[in-house]
């Protein structure tokens, strides 16, 4: 006798999960219980000791500012901790990540299939 499972995907570890024990929804995908709790970790910690520029190419907010009054990074979750990426560092990781961001509104406007 076989047994079905059903479950969604948790968008961070991957893992399929009751439910029940997911938030959120499907514009901006499902995390279980525990990556919540440390998703909510991770950004005290970045709000108590940001980084001083992009995690994956070292270019500092003072060297962005320099080209650009108002630099922009972007959070991803990168090697299971949370990372602030510039630009163009998260233009080549996002499609790396199709698992994340396939299944969101923001992988479709990006064409992330």
């Amino acid at each position: 006798m076989s047994v079905i499972i059903i479950g969604k995907r948790c968008k961070l570890c991957s893992r399929y999960i009751d439910p029940r024990e997911l938030i959120g929804d499907v514009r901006s995908g499902f995390l279980c219980w525990a990556c919540l709790d440390r998703h909510n970790k991770s950004v005290k910690a970045l709000s108590l000791n940001p980084p001083r520029g992009c995690q994956e190419c070292g270019v500092t907010f003072a060297r962005l500012k320099e080209t650009n009054p108002k630099p922009r990074m972007k959070l991803h979750y990168k090697d299971g901790i949370l990372e602030v990426l510039c630009l163009p560092c998260s233009e080549k990781y996002e499609p790396k990540r199709k698992d994340l961001y396939a299944g969101t509104q923001y992988g479709h406007i990006r064409g992330l299939k």
